[in-house]
């Protein structure tokens, strides 16, 4: 019976980060605190929330595959035949790259910091109240017509990526907020939000893997829990994906803040 209540606690943890990945409303955060409210004790939670995050990832590369293949192929054909009507897909991958680095470098030279943040609930609060605060401006800002990926805006948009490596503050919100100040138009945000996410996922739960004593995960049986986590977040990720290009975001923009505003005033009574 224990058993089974530990694994459904890990179909919750998954199912939490599968619909607030794609969301503007911080996975991270809501993982730090269903693992204080569910008491679910993890060798390094930090590494359990990179690792669901790489399951997102996965789930994003099935869900973009054809753009990306697109991409990747025409970029070939730029690099190796000199089709210079590919230009613009060659400099897309650079433009993420570029983008990434940001981010890459703050959660380097932050991740003891940012570790010590996850043991720390009124920082994951603080982190819901300022992402409310963040789409609460995001719904002010009028949106803009500009298609064209370039160095300036995606790097205005990967720069702001950068401070959602603390939990509370959301990726998906930070990041679509800097496409609005760096003038991207709604759709070219969100893809490029979430095509950002890739390298950065990625290249964390690879970090983290070279890091971890799996030989101790092993021995404390959570193996097979991280498993079934990431399964369940791989699967609701792609669902929340297909509802999440359907809406028109610009309208939703007060209710998530709005519902983060209330989420933070009730984590910080929570961990007082």
């Amino acid at each position: 019976m224990q058993k089974i209540l530990e694994i459904l606690k890990y179909i919750i943890i998954g199912f939490i980060q599968g619909i607030t990945e794609i969301l503007p409303i911080s996975s991270s955060g809501h993982l730090a605190l269903t693992f204080d409210l569910l008491n679910i004790q993890t060798i390094n939670q930090l590494d359990l929330t990179i690792y669901l995050h790489l399951a997102s990832s996965l789930a994003l590369i099935i869900f973009f595959f054809k753009s990306l293949k697109q991409i990747i192929k025409n970029s070939f054909q730029f690099i190796f035949k000199k089709k210079i009507e590919f230009k613009k897909d060659f400099l897309t991958i650079i433009f993420l790259i570029i983008a990434s680095i940001p981010a890459a470098i703050f959660g380097f030279i932050f991740k003891p910091i940012i570790e010590i943040f996850f043991d720390n609930g009124i920082y994951v609060a603080l982190g819901f109240l300022i992402t409310s605060l963040i789409l609460f401006l995001s719904s002010k800002i009028k949106n803009n017509n500009q298609s064209n990926y370039s160095l300036k805006n995606t790097l205005i948009t990967g720069f702001f990526q950068s401070f959602s490596i603390f939990p509370g503050i959301s990726r998906s919100g930070t990041t679509l907020f800097g496409s609005k100040i760096a003038k991207l138009n709604e759709q070219k945000g969100k893809e490029f939000t979430f095509l950002l996410l890739l390298p950065i996922s990625i290249g964390s739960a690879f970090l983290s893997i070279f890091e971890n004593d799996f030989q101790k995960q092993f021995y404390e049986n959570t193996i097979y829990l991280y498993i079934v986590a990431m399964i369940v977040a791989f699967i609701f990720t792609l669902i929340s994906l297909k509802y999440f290009f359907k809406i028109n975001l610009e309208k939703k923009y007060k209710y998530y803040s709005l519902y983060l505003f209330l989420l933070g005033l009730f984590s910080m009574i929570y961990y007082l």
